[in-house]
């Protein structure tokens, strides 16, 4: 502010513009993101320089993702990545001013918790070969892994690729079901899937072939038998007199009647959904 020589004030308005020395661009921010398909998110592209640059993108972002300078040096990638977006997203990245220009390459990760597909039961048969491919989703490709016990013969095998194999072949003697756990994980956190593996055998009676009895004596004999599902059991073949044969237990007993001395051929079978064998047996009544 001044006077004239009359003493009248005189104003004048002006701009104090105070800078730095122009400086080239660069991006200063992390070179990758990882954000969760469906989770809502926001990044900032970072940079210096003066005056502050423009920045640009190339490369496909994840559906639901959008990228927008902010005019101030910054920029912000935000958005809600689609359930379709799994996967990596290559970006470049430009800062440019008239000081010069810089680029960054840009991984943006959108990641899925892992889940396995549904399993049902499976079934297997004793000796004979099985395979089974357990499945799974999610990103980073999730590892597999198993618990509970399985059959003899079968082992359990992670591909590294989202899913895994149970395979083998179940040993004689292996017949049963098995309550196996899956289990996938990644970064993420994990899911599981537990199923009944079935292994299914054809019957075997181990009991012996030969049993005596005494007539007026009370006798008792029980049938044995292997397999799985549990067999039934059925006889054909003519008793001793005061013997009877339960099926559900397997089980002939009584008191052999006096005067019903002699041999009684049994002819014994024991079914299930695998088959059926027989037995002979002979009951001899002293």
């Amino acid at each position: 502010r001044s006077s004239d020589l009359s003493g009248t004030p005189a104003t004048q308005n002006f701009v104090l513009t105070v800078t730095t020395a122009t400086s080239a661009p660069a991006i200063t921010s992390e070179a990758s993101d990882i954000e969760t398909y469906g989770v809502p998110f926001s990044f900032t592209v970072a940079t210096t320089g003066y005056p502050a640059p423009s920045i640009t993108k190339t490369g496909t972002l994840p559906s639901g993702v959008t990228f927008t300078d902010n005019g101030n040096g910054t920029a912000t990638i935000a958005g809600t990545p689609a359930t379709t977006a799994v996967g990596v997203y290559n970006l470049a990245l430009k800062a440019k001013s008239s000081a010069g220009t810089s680029t960054q390459s840009f991984a943006l990760t959108i990641t899925k918790a892992p889940v396995i597909k549904s399993i049902a039961t499976k079934t297997a048969h004793a000796g004979a070969a099985f395979s089974m491919i357990v499945k799974s989703s999610g990103y980073i490709t999730p590892a597999l892994t198993e618990t509970g016990t399985l059959p003899n013969g079968l082992n359990f095998v992670d591909n590294d690729n989202g899913t895994a194999t149970i395979a083998g072949t179940p040993a004689i003697g292996s017949g049963g079901s098995y309550s196996i756990t899956v289990t996938a994980t990644n970064q993420l956190g994990s899911s599981s899937q537990t199923f009944a593996l079935k292994v299914n055998e054809l019957p075997t009676i181990t009991s012996a072939s030969s049993v005596s009895a005494t007539s007026g004596s009370a006798f008792s004999f029980q049938v044995t038998a292997t397999g799985f599902p549990v067999p039934t059991l059925s006889k054909t073949g003519t008793l001793p007199k005061g013997v009877t044969f339960k099926a559900s237990t397997g089980t002939f007993s009584g008191t052999p009647k006096v005067g019903s001395a002699g041999s009684y051929p049994i002819t014994i079978t024991a079914k299930n959904s695998s088959g059926a064998v027989t037995h002979s047996l002979v009951i001899t009544v002293n």
